[in-house]
């Protein structure tokens, strides 16, 4: 008798961060049952069959995708072939929208149920992908609070599970006795500033947003005696994929990998990219300035296709005015994020961010997330 098996597709960092949690959930509830599809190493560790992985699939842009079509296309065509050669049921397929939409029209002409985990943002823009969505989507499943009024309002079957990073948050990070700890095991004093640095976690990210980063801090350490800097490098990348950007480092810089909650503990403000980081680093109420920079052309067509949304940054969408500032594109330069970011160390503005950052957690749910999600794939087996 051939074993059940489930097609997951989790293509970027933070999609096979969540995935991972699901996969311990599935190895004890359901054993014999065989996952494949696409995710990182540390899924592939847990037994995950990797037909594509992730770390080569988190593109973004007109012209990264371009780059990466040929393995991409291969990776899509090998998940349908696989997921009929297995009689699969049901498919997981986690964010990655535009490759997982073509993905879901395959498997449903083919008669496979498609969970979609974590919506694409059809609420802010091409809001006539609904249409789709609708067409190919067997259920939804929601992270944020603000998607539930939009579906319901098109008689969409969905069901709101909460964001999962409260399940990966451990509110002991926050105790201030462990944070001056932790920077005594750095080498620094509890009374030092440090300014960390997540460019995000896709290599484009890192070609777009890192140098400039690293020369805001410089413009910081002049301004700001004995500060200190720390680039907090997502668990996806390797080091030697950042060192042409390190040839003239800042002083009292230094780099850690490690979880970002973990690596987020004894920093006091971030300059991060948009994306799911800037919900961890008000989970771990620091005070951030936001940005994101984008090849010219995807940069160009963006502000065409998206209107009406007032922020990018998902922690502003949540409480729909702009508490961390943002800086899209042109004002990605030295000089202004420096600017920006010694405004928000000023005290008051820096808790002004705090006290908001403390309610995040009351906006994205409760805990339990992935056994959840769990739950929702069971009505498919």
């Amino acid at each position: 008798m051939q074993s059940e098996s489930l097609l997951i597709v989790a293509a970027e960092e933070s999609s096979a961060a969540y995935a991972k949690r699901l996969l311990h959930i599935l190895e004890k509830e359901k054993p014999n049952l065989k996952c494949f599809g696409v995710g990182n190493k540390a899924m592939e560790d847990m037994g995950f069959e990797r037909l594509g992985k992730s770390e080569d699939m988190a593109v973004i842009g007109i012209v990264e995708v371009i780059k990466h079509y040929g393995l991409i296309r291969k990776v899509f065509y090998n998940l349908i072939d696989e997921a009929v050669k297995r009689k699969v049921k049901v498919v997981l397929l986690i964010d990655y929208p535009d490759f997982n939409m073509r993905l879901a029209k395959e498997l449903k002409k083919r008669n496979i149920k498609v969970v979609y985990y974590i919506s694409p943002t059809v609420w802010a823009w091409r809001q006539n992908r609904i249409h789709n969505i609708k067409k190919y989507i067997d259920k939804m499943l929601l992270i944020y609070p603000f998607e539930v009024d939009f579906y319901k309002k098109h008689e969409m079957k969905y069901e709101f599970v909460g964001h999962p990073l409260l399940d990966e948050m451990n509110t002991d990070l926050l105790d201030q006795d462990k944070i001056d700890t932790q920077k005594l095991k750095m080498g620094l004093e509890k009374k030092d500033t440090i300014i960390g640095l997540m460019p995000g976690s896709r290599r484009s990210e890192i070609k777009f947003h890192l140098s400039e980063q690293l020369e805001a801090l410089k413009l910081l350490q002049k301004r700001i005696p004995n500060l200190y800097g720390a680039l907090l490098l997502a668990p996806s990348l390797e080091k030697h994929e950042i060192q042409q950007y390190l040839t003239e480092s800042p002083e009292n810089f230094i780099i850690l990998q490690d979880e970002p909650f973990k690596m987020l503990q004894a920093v006091d403000a971030v300059l991060v990219a948009s994306g799911t980081a800037t919900l961890v680093v008000a989970l771990m109420q620091k005070p951030m300035v936001i940005m994101y920079k984008l090849n010219a052309v995807t940069a160009w067509l963006a502000k065409k296709i998206v209107k009406g949304v007032k922020y990018f940054g998902i922690v502003n969408l949540l409480y729909n005015q702009e508490v961390a500032p943002e800086m899209f594109q042109e004002k990605v330069n030295a000089k202004d994020l420096s600017d920006e970011m010694l405004k928000v160390l000023e005290p008051k503005n820096a808790n002004e961010q705090i006290e908001k950052w403390k309610n995040i957690p009351n906006l994205l749910g409760k805990t339990g997330v992935a056994e959840r999600v769990v739950r929702a794939l069971d009505e498919y087996f």
